[in-house]
């Protein structure tokens, strides 16, 4: 995975668990889904797996992950 500095640089190439562990900048991507509906607002979520390694059986962004 691609690693960058605090200004957008990229500095190099590290493992996902590493840039995790770090904290290192890394590009990922968020989407998500709100709607408006006789005037009321909606934000939509996915309930994650159970058997997911990060944060299982939780709510989480709509589409999400790593680019």
């Amino acid at each position: 995975m691609t690693v960058f500095d605090g200004e957008g640089n990229e500095i190099g190439v590290e493992e996902r668990e590493k840039v995790h562990t770090k904290g290192l900048w890394h590009h990922t991507f968020q989407c998500w889904f709100v709607e408006v509906d006789a005037g009321e607002p909606y934000i939509y979520f996915q309930h994650r797996s159970k058997d997911k390694k990060d944060f299982p059986d939780k709510l989480d962004i709509t589409a999400a992950g790593h680019i």
